[in-house]
């Protein structure tokens, strides 16, 4: 009768890989044939720097982050946590490029103003919207990601030479 191989470690290696598999499975780690995630990327904060205008979106996973791979069509401001919808930040800049974690987008001064002017500002995104380097799209938002913001704390500054 054949004997099964094992490793260093006594156990048959149908049965570790078995275990790994259940292990990845358990921990939200699947992975497809070619060792990427399927699973799409998913928002976990957004803080805007009302100064600058900055909107600063951080995801649970690696995403293409460049200007031709965010559509902003499809990332809105919204006051409501519950509306889908709002102002697209079309005509704004994606500031990052490459792959990363944080997609930075320097809003337009409609779009900034319209930001502060909300009590609680929320961002929302269709489907497709922001994309792994697999091309898992982000599903479409079903409820607003609140967006933290770090006040503008710059005193203003008066030159003594410019008279008004």
């Amino acid at each position: 009768m054949p004997t099964r191989k094992r490793n260093d470690f006594g156990i048959s290696v149908r049965y570790a890989v078995c275990i790994a598999v259940i292990a990845l499975g358990t921990i939200g780690l699947a992975l497809d044939a070619t060792g990427q995630s399927p699973i799409p990327p998913q928002i976990v904060s957004v803080d805007l720097l009302e100064e600058t205008g900055v909107l600063t979106l951080t995801f649970d996973k690696i995403v293409k982050t460049g200007s031709a791979d965010v559509d902003l069509t499809k990332v809105y401001l919204h006051h409501d946590s519950g509306i889908m919808d709002g102002t697209a930040l079309d005509g704004a800049t994606v500031t990052s490029s490459g792959d990363g974690t944080t997609i930075s987008i320097t809003l337009t001064e409609a779009q900034r103003q319209t930001a502060i002017g909300y009590a609680t500002p929320y961002v929302y995104f269709d489907a497709g919207a922001v994309k792994d380097p697999m091309d898992n799209g982000i599903a479409r938002s079903t409820a607003g990601t609140t967006i933290s913001d770090t006040p503008d704390t710059t005193p203003p500054w008066f030159h003594p030479t410019i008279a008004p």
